[in-house]
């Protein structure tokens, strides 16, 4: 069993939040929080391979971290799981085949084809023994649904060997559609059911992206199980708005 999925098994569900900033000390204090995991976002933020590490090694406690890479290619794919992290999210899985790739790059043999490094996740060679036996079964491998296309072919991808789950991102699915930003009209909502209904029918942990805390009760209330909330910077500049319009309003 993975630590993610150890962890929604132990609480029913796991609460982040994406980590958009390279600075390592507020990467910390949201791993101080009660947050579950921290979602380091490589993809649309300006983090890059060396970033993610110092963001890794500043988390304290038992925050868990899940790095959405920049592209699902065998290299970034080897890159991020190399620095410890607990898991990947993968972008544009938009078919079965694409999966299949991931897994593949993601995965050691014989599940896989994941090349064998002595990075930090192997305790820089130390602990490599004990990695290369433990890291199939306990790192995660999420693959984004963000795309009709990846609907349309949900079954198949949710059956690939080695994928844990599915992560679900609300804002691309509905640009996909025709309806950028529309993520509460009726259509983006039922690919997004379907989504959920799919990968719950085939065992997969299901995840999802929530700008707000409205949206998030509802993820949950459909069966998400690790639900991502919002940003670190978005959280800053929304407290500081709450900060002034409350003593505004004095």
């Amino acid at each position: 069993m993975s630590r993610m999925a150890d962890l929604v098994a132990r609480r029913k569900f796991a609460v982040g939040t994406l980590i958009s900033s390279t600075c390592s000390l507020l990467t910390e204090a949201v791993s101080l929080s009660d947050m579950d995991f921290v979602f380091i976002d490589c993809e649309h933020a300006p983090i890059a391979m060396a970033s993610a590490a110092r963001l890794l090694q500043s988390l304290r406690g038992q925050c868990l971290s899940l790095i959405r890479i920049a592209d699902r290619s065998t290299t970034t794919i080897n890159q991020a799981l190399d620095l410890g992290c607990d898991g990947i999210v993968v972008p544009q899985v938009n078919s079965a085949e694409i999966a299949r790739a991931v897994a593949a790059a993601a995965k050691y043999p014989p599940l896989g084809q994941r090349g064998v490094g002595l990075a930090r996740a192997q305790g820089f060679g130390k602990t490599l023994v004990d990695y290369l036996r433990q890291a199939n079964e306990q790192v995660s491998v999420f693959v984004q649904i963000e795309h009709i296309e990846a609907v349309h072919d949900i079954e198949n991808i949710c059956r690939v060997p080695g994928i844990e789950g599915i992560f679900i991102g609300p804002y691309d699915l509905s640009a996909s559609l025709g309806k950028p930003g529309q993520v509460n009209d009726a259509d983006v909502e039922r690919a997004i059911d379907l989504a959920i209904e799919v990968g719950a029918r085939e065992c997969k942990l299901i995840g999802a992206f929530s700008a707000v805390d409205a949206s998030a009760s509802a993820f949950l209330s459909k069966g998400v199980q690790v639900l991502a909330v919002g940003t670190d910077l978005a959280r800053l500049v929304a407290d500081c708005d709450r900060t002034v319009a409350t003593l505004r309003a004095r």
